[in-house]
């Protein structure tokens, strides 16, 4: 049985069988996989922590009829994270959103190193949510959906939207198939788009939240549990 080892982060685990966990892993080497880390639920397991949530690990594959965690090194594990509840939320809403986005065996141009740092920024950001946003829009762009949340104007107050067609900012008639912002949310988007790096603090971060989510889950079709859960709290 051939095995590999690859750097990855743990986006999502559910159980399997009597002591099995599954996780779904973005790597840096292979891009988004699942494995089996067979006894991870077994007390005193070796397999238990790594297979845990945002937990960066070398992880040893070996590949059978599924891929399988023969061992795992620990990098990193965010701990600051479940220090508070906004950060935890943030946190489980870009897992989310990247396990959703990135298909399986897929990969998007620098993303393990995206996931790590938009997580780095919501352990340590003055606003958790702001790192959120900026990784919301890189990722948008690595997936080949590039808005620039450009417009010839930004109005004086009234109801602007985005084009769920190529991501710009227009007042539009047709609100059903745009989502819905204000002019003080549409420049806070182009100023994100700008910025090389996640921000440590982004006024009405929750409005950008609510509007980035909105424009996921209709380029992808979906429902995304956690962003409802973190965009209905505060």
């Amino acid at each position: 049985m051939s095995t590999r080892t690859v750097r990855g982060i743990v986006l999502r685990r559910w159980d399997s069988g009597e002591s099995d966990r599954r996780i779904v892993l973005l790597t840096r080497e292979a891009g988004k996989i699942t494995a089996v880390a067979r006894g991870a639920r077994k007390g005193g397991s070796k397999l238990a922590g790594v297979t845990e949530p945002f937990c960066v690990a070398d992880f040893q594959l070996a590949a059978g009829r599924t891929l399988y965690v023969t061992q795992a090194q620990p990098v990193a594990g965010f701990g600051e994270l479940r220090l508070g509840f906004e950060r935890i939320a943030a946190a489980s809403a870009w897992a989310e959103i990247l396990d959703k986005a990135i298909h399986a065996g897929g990969a998007v141009l620098h993303g393990f190193e995206l996931a790590v740092t938009v997580l780095h920024g919501i352990c340590h950001a003055r606003e958790p949510l702001a790192p959120l946003c900026w990784g919301d829009i890189r990722l948008m762009e690595g997936v080949g959906f590039a808005p620039s949340f450009a417009s010839a104007e930004y109005g004086d107050g009234g109801q602007l939207w985005i084009s769920t067609s190529d991501g710009t900012i227009v007042q539009s008639d047709e609100p059903l198939r745009h989502i819905p912002v204000s002019p003080a949310v549409a420049i806070s988007l182009r100023k994100l788009r700008e910025l090389e790096g996640p921000p440590e603090y982004l006024r009405g971060a929750k409005a950008v939240v609510d509007a980035l989510g909105a424009l996921w889950e209709h380029l992808l079709e979906v429902r995304l549990p956690a962003r409802r859960t973190l965009t209905a709290t505060g």
